[in-house]
């Protein structure tokens, strides 16, 4: 079964309505399709993922907008995993904050950050996955969040945006059942399991979010003195070829609304 398919045979939510009582919204982007997100009914507090990336941006939105529109109290608490080999999370992260609560007129409880070893140094997934797990445990203990709100969306088929030199073949496919483990967590909700980059940029064009929150987010892992500090792109300082897999994935979902930020403005 096509990930994409798995839309239609399972609730995202689930898993957490049946521990807490919650009302789900669903936004839908077909007539059969859509993405859901469910907020207790208790006033819980929440813990939302956001790296300053596409997805969690819209995830974040998205959450704290639905919250509005069922009248609910629930703080939001955003929590950023800082990766030492992509020292601008914190930077992208916090000013797509600013301007949700701009456009929302909502206000985030206390941003927790907590970093993450570099990729380059000799460490493990597993270890990696230990140090991540326990982050978000002392952060469910200490501000009792009901769970955590994931922006983890379904990759584009590998037709579309194949592997480049700069990036990590294990990114490559999703597996129908490796995807649906993700869904025994019942205290973490991911809206976009299911969904992919361009459905991502219909809710951003949806929402007339493209030339307001879009451009405040990242994508782009292209190395520090490549780009400024991290303010470019591979569009504006990598020729084709050498585009990182995100900012491919990136023009993949984004092109069709926004085709001027991905021409290609390195000199020959």
């Amino acid at each position: 079964m096509l990930i994409e398919e798995l839309n239609r045979h399972f609730s995202t939510a689930a898993p957490y309505a049946s521990v807490e009582n919650v009302e789900i919204k669903k936004y839908h982007y077909t007539d059969l399709d859509k993405i859901e997100i469910a907020v207790p009914r208790n006033g819980a507090p929440l813990g939302m993922f956001l790296s300053g990336g596409p997805d969690s941006a819209l995830t974040t939105y998205l959450l704290a907008k639905t919250i509005q529109e069922f009248g609910f109290k629930n703080p939001i608490y955003p929590i950023t995993t800082e990766f030492l080999a992509r020292p601008y999370n914190i930077k992208y992260a916090w000013g797509v904050l600013r301007k949700i609560e701009e456009l929302l007129d909502f206000k985030f409880e206390q941003h927790l950050i907590f970093p993450m070893p570099n990729h380059a140094l000799p460490i493990s997934d597993e270890d990696k996955k230990v140090i991540m797990s326990f982050n978000i445990q002392q952060y469910h203990d200490r501000y009792n969040l009901s769970c955590i709100v994931n922006g983890l969306t379904a990759n584009p088929p590998i037709s579309e945006v194949g592997d480049t030199l700069y990036g990590d073949s294990s990114k490559e496919r999703d597996e129908a059942d490796v995807i649906l483990q993700k869904l025994k967590n019942k205290r973490v909700q991911y809206p976009f399991l299911f969904s992919n980059k361009k459905v991502v940029s219909y809710f951003y064009n949806h929402f007339d979010l493209l030339d307001s929150l879009f451009p405040l987010t990242r994508s782009c892992e292209a190395e520090m003195h490549e780009t400024s500090y991290f303010t470019k792109d591979c569009f504006e300082v990598r020729h084709e070829e050498k585009y990182c897999w995100w900012c491919r994935e990136r023009r993949w979902g984004f092109e069709q609304y926004r085709p001027n930020d991905f021409t290609n403005k390195v000199k020959i």
